[in-house]
Formats: C-alpha cells, sequence, structure tokens
C-alpha cells in the first residue's frame, strides 16, 4: 500500500483529490522524484521527467534521470521504439513484436504474472448456457495448447483451473485436458442441439437487450484488442467446429467495464483477472460479489463455495489452506460456471545498453520498475547518468 504524506494532503478534501496539483506532481519516498510533465492543449500528459533521489533508503539510483513517455496506443509505442525515440516499452502486445525486428539491440523480458484469462458464462442471458452439458461441450471443444502455441506463439501456460502455479493447492502434475471434439458433439446431441426449438438468445448491440432468435448461437464477447480478438476467433472456430454457431462481439477496451461487465452484458466473456500477490479469489467468486457491485463476472453462487473462500481468507495455516484451495478448485471445475485458458506472460522490452534488470516474475505490471534503483548503463568510464526513456 502506498504512502502518502499527511502535511500535504491532510487540507485537501477528498471530493477534492483528482484536482489537486499533487495528483500531477506526486511527493514520495520511492527512488525518483516528479522533476518535470509536458501536457497538450487538451491537458494530457505526454510525458514526466524524474530525477532520482539521492537520499532514497535503499541508495541513490546508478541513472540520474528517466522519462516517462504517454502514447495512447500501443502501435505508437513501438513505433516510437522501433525509431529510437524510446528504450524501452512497458509491454509489447505478442502481434507487434515483430515490428520491432529491425531493432537488435533490445531485451525482451518474458515475466510470470499472477493473472488467468477465461471465459465467463452468464447463464441469465443464454438459457442453453444453464445446461451443465452444454457447458461441458463447449469445454471439450478448446484445444488450449493450440490456442497458446499458434496464438499466443507461447507467451502463455495452459490452465485447468483458477490456482495458478505457485500458489496454495497448485498441483503441477496435473495434465491439461485435450479437446475432445466426438465427446462435446455427444453432448450437444444429448440436449437436443441443433433442433429449432431450442433457439438461443441474442444481445442487441445498441440497445444491450436480449432478443429471440430462430438461429442457435452464443455471443462471445472480447474487448477490441488485437490479442484478444485472435483468440476469440480461435475460440469461435473450435466452437463452430462442434455445431455451436458464435457470433464475436468486439468492445472497447475503455467501454468494457461499463456496458458490459458492470451490467453484466454478456453470454460469453472472455477476459483477464490479475489476483494480486496474496491470490484471494473472495472478489472474483464470492456470491456477495455478484451483478454490478463486484467482480464475480459470471454471477456464480454456491453455499460451500462461500465457506471456502471465507477459510481461505481467515486460515493462517498453510496447509489447511491449500486443502481449501484444492476444494474450491475442485467446485469450479464440476460447476463449470467459467471455462479457464491460460496464463499468459508479461513481455517488457528495454534496450540491452541499460543493465542491472533482473526480472522474472512480477505480481503487477507496475513490479517491473520495482528495483529501477540498481538499473544502470555502463560506459568505458563507469556508470552513464544518460536518462534512458519508455
Amino acid at each position: 500500500m502506498g504512502i502518502l504524506p499527511a502535511h500535504l494532503w491532510q487540507d485537501i478534501l477528498p471530493t477534492n483529490a483528482k484536482l489537486a496539483e499533487l495528483n500531477l506532481k506526486p511527493v514520495g519516498l520511492g527512488p525518483y522524484r516528479v522533476d518535470t510533465f509536458v501536457k497538450d492543449k487538451q491537458g494530457i500528459i505526454k510525458s514526466y521527467g524524474l530525477k532520482r533521489n539521492e537520499k532514497y533508503h535503499f541508495g541513490a539510483p546508478y541513472i540520474e534521470q528517466i522519462i516517462l513517455k504517454f502514447q495512447p496506443t500501443f502501435e505508437l509505442g513501438v513505433e516510437a521504439l522501433k525509431n529510437r525515440n524510446a528504450d524501452g516499452i512497458n509491454f509489447l502486445p505478442l502481434n507487434l513484436k515483430e515490428l520491432l525486428a529491425p531493432r537488435k539491440d533490445l531485451n525482451y523480458y518474458s515475466l510470470s504474472l499472477p493473472q488467468y484469462t477465461a471465459i465467463f458464462f452468464n447463464q441469465e442471458k443464454n438459457e442453453v448456457l444453464k445446461n451443465e452439458k452444454m457447458r461441458q461441450a463447449l469445454l471439450l471443444a478448446i484445444d488450449k495448447k493450440k490456442i497458446v502455441e499458434e496464438v499466443l506463439a507461447g507467451e502463455a501456460k495452459p490452465i485447468e483451473g483458477p490456482i495458478l502455479p505457485g500458489f496454495p493447492g497448485y498441483n503441477d502434475n496435473l495434465p491439461v485436458a485435450l479437446a475432445d471434439i466426438e465427446t462435446a458433439k455427444k453432448l450437444l446431441a444429448e440436449i437436443g442441439w441443433g433442433k429449432k426449438e431450442n433457439s438461443s438468445t441474442e444481445i442487441n448491440k445498441e440497445n444491450g437487450q436480449a432478443t429471440t432468435t430462430d438461429e442457435q448461437m452464443i455471443n462471445l464477447t472480447v474487448a477490441n484488442q488485437s490479442q484478444s480478438v485472435a483468440v476469440g476467433e480461435a475460440i469461435q472456430k473450435m466452437w463452430q467446429v462442434i455445431g455451436v454457431k458464435t457470433n464475436l462481439i468486439a468492445v472497447e477496451p475503455g467501454q468494457i467495464q461499463k456496458d458490459v461487465i458492470g451490467p453484466r452484458n454478456f453470454e460469453a466473456l472472455l477476459f483477464g483477472e490479475i489476483l494480486g500477490a496474496d491470490p484471494d479469489p473472495y472478489p472474483f467468486w464470492h456470491s456477495s460479489q455478484t451483478d454490478n457491485n463486484g467482480l464475480n463476472l459470471a454471477n456464480f453462487k454456491n453455499s460451500e463455495l462461500d465457506k471456502l473462500l471465507e477459510t481461505i481468507r481467515k486460515e493462517k495455516d498453510y496447509d489447511k489452506r491449500s486443502e481449501a484451495y484444492i476444494k474450491f478448485d475442485a467446485i469450479l471445475k464440476n460447476e463449470l460456471p467459467a471455462i479457464f485458458l491460460y496464463n499468459p506472460n508479461y513481455t517488457y522490452v528495454v534496450a540491452n545498453k541499460v543493465k542491472g534488470i533482473g526480472l522474472t516474475r512480477i505480481v503487477s505490471p507496475a513490479d517491473r520498475l520495482n528495483a529501477v534503483h540498481q538499473w544502470y548503463i555502463k560506459t568505458r568510464k563507469g556508470f552513464s547518468a544518460k536518462s534512458p526513456s519508455e
């Protein structure tokens, strides 16, 4: 948790906090302090100039100044890095990696992040999704390894449930189940899928209202980002192989919380959730977190699971917590309110002239800068204070 200087903030009303100058020029105890910033005519921050804090408690950083530049899209950020107008980029989408091929002086850090990407089902928006056999068929149709290898270029790990590597209850010996097309088709036949009377509901993108259609389909909503759309298209093809027509709905990232997640305006949602340092699943799966009040995207309610989540929060014994996690995991795998797909890597790119970056695992994207005071640029005479930019 960040620490705010009370002597500076104590006279600022909470209602005015967003407008305070301290939000533009924050004061803290970190390795760098804000020196300058640049805004455009609309008031949008374009860059920050940071100078090292000579009194930093872990020792003054080697690099004297760092410039943070802000771009409206990843494409523009990659273009700046490609043209040597930047020395790094905070995140590199897979589909843009080849654009950096001309630069041979870059290091690519593939970092483990406590995040999973899953398909969340909203059973209230499409009656057919209330059928357990339907959800099971949709699961069996998905080849997770193929998605990771062909769509994500291996920059992820297929998963079976919400417990990620390194967390209590995780079992690295459990294999990821393979797709089983024939069993999926059999399950669909058992519920009469394909008959006209089993028509599904469709969500009107203009008004968000559910309407009945004679053609059976499932609407899969994704963020309108290249990687998410590519994964969505792969799933669309896999579901259509077993006879489930899938309509892909791409929503702008800036609108997905307000228009889709908050009102639960989706049938199936491809989305990623970052769990944090303490993998507490309570905010994501407890019944108190359903609807627009919380992050239980599937609106899943299960009293036994609620008790397990409460136990996980209270229990201090690691083995007992692990046991509760395993039971929690089993309920989700059995009930299938969501299909867990993969644990993605976070790709961070920095020019190889910047040394001292020893990253392998982070809890949140901002953690890539945790040891920035140890970074340095080596020259013939020693350490350079030249300003790298991101």
